[in-house]
């Protein structure tokens, strides 16, 4: 077969799943998304609320070691393990250059449980009617190498696969790319140790290369002075954090998973995407930008009622933002997972812009309880954080807030 009509071919991209509730395992389906030429592709596997995620629980509530829990012990053990970096390290030190060589640059946007954090969308070739992302921004859209494109499905694939290894019949298949170019994409990724190839079964799945070359992107000293100062705080709260980084989507991907010594915990594993509409993260990362911005994302708000609680009319929302930044962090009352309670401040850049979004976790009744006085100590830290790495937050950000 003719090699450039697997270059040409389109790659098929998934969508978003249903809503997670709370204490459940679950996989969760995603209604099959159109190839180049309309056919479906099959069923994949995603997280609660979309994007490319692992095969893991929305939260992770676990108690000390040898005791009982309410949840299904068994399945709750899957559900720590799968939270962990099981990989095999063996020293793999893939060459930068030869990659570009072979595959072009691979831009990886973060780390995923041994996997890419890269939710670009992957989208069909010039000239195919491609299944994209809502976007905010009005960047026109580039043209991609197909090759590169391909590859980046390939990945993208297996990491929605981390806990079943997948042939060449099944990648091919599915992503609508010819065996032989999917072959070579195969075997490249294999060679840098991005991939693991089983003799054996003629089986596929990603491999700890991938994190050695992205390993930068959690090493960054900014990231070092947070970690240390949300650690501090956890042990303050005794409540759970996740630090999260806002995508070109307006979308949340968890980064670090700051965790507790209580009994009962809520966490999210690295890599769980949050939707754009979370209401904790969305809050926080909107409410100090201004009411244009606001406007602008509201443009793009198709709402989505995740509990009867959910705010789904615009004048609630506008009123919930407002509210956001006269107490000084948002707030969020079983309004995404029934029975959890969230509160978020944002983290700035040195150029005044919204780097992260750090949220604590915990249930209602419990939270509630001492609301003032972990707000409180958030909105220390987020000030410490600020001072620590030469950022500039807004204007009187957090001056009149308690």
């Amino acid at each position: 077969m003719d090699r450039r009509r697997g270059e040409k071919a389109g790659a098929g991209h998934h969508g978003s799943g249903g809503t997670g509730q709370i204490g459940e395992l679950q996989d969760v389906g995603n209604s099959p998304s159109p190839t180049e030429d309309g056919r479906p592709c099959r069923r994949t596997k995603t997280s609660a609320h979309g994007g490319k995620a692992l095969r893991l629980p929305v939260f992770a509530a676990t108690r000390p070691l040898g005791e009982s829990t309410d949840f299904h012990s068994s399945a709750m053990k899957g559900a720590r393990q799968d939270s962990c970096w099981l990989l095999d390290t063996r020293p793999l030190t893939p060459d930068p250059a030869a990659i570009k060589a072979t595959i072009g640059t691979l831009v990886v946007s973060g780390i995923r449980e041994g996997s890419i954090l890269s939710d670009t969308g992957i989208s069909s070739t010039e000239g195919a009617q491609a299944q994209q992302r809502p976007s905010t921004t009005s960047t026109p859209r580039l043209k991609l190498v197909p090759a590169l494109e391909h590859a980046i499905a390939v990945v993208n694939f297996l990491n929605e696969h981390t806990a079943e290894a997948v042939s060449l019949a099944e990648i091919s298949g599915t992503l609508n790319i010819t065996k032989s170019h999917c072959r070579s994409i195969l075997m490249t990724l294999v060679q840098f140790g991005w991939v693991r190839f089983d003799e054996r079964t003629k089986t596929y799945q990603l491999h700890s290369g991938l994190l050695a070359s992205a390993s930068s992107l959690m090493a960054s000293p900014v990231l070092s002075r947070i970690r240390e100062r949300l650690d501090n705080l956890v042990k303050q709260t005794g409540y759970s954090c996740v630090l999260t980084q806002p995508q070109t989507d307006d979308s949340f991907v968890v980064i670090e998973n700051f965790t507790t010594t209580r009994q009962m915990e809520v966490s999210h594993p690295v890599g769980f995407p949050f939707p754009r509409d979370a209401p904790a993260q969305m809050r926080a990362y909107i409410a100090w930008q201004g009411d244009d911005r606001l406007r602008k994302w509201m443009a793009n708000w198709k709402p989505n009622a995740y509990t009867p609680r959910s705010i789904t009319t615009p004048d609630a929302l506008i009123g919930e933002v407002e509210m956001t930044r006269e107490r000084g962090y948002s707030r969020s009352v079983g309004e995404h997972f029934e029975g959890m309670m969230a509160f978020g401040l944002p983290i700035y850049d040195r150029g005044g812009d919204v780097s992260y979004v750090f949220c604590v976790m915990g249930f209602v009744n419990d939270l509630r309880r001492h609301e003032r006085s972990v707000a409180q100590l958030m909105k220390k830290t987020c000030r410490d954080i600020h001072q620590s790495i030469m950022a500039k937050p807004p204007a009187h950000f957090l001056d009149d807030a308690g």
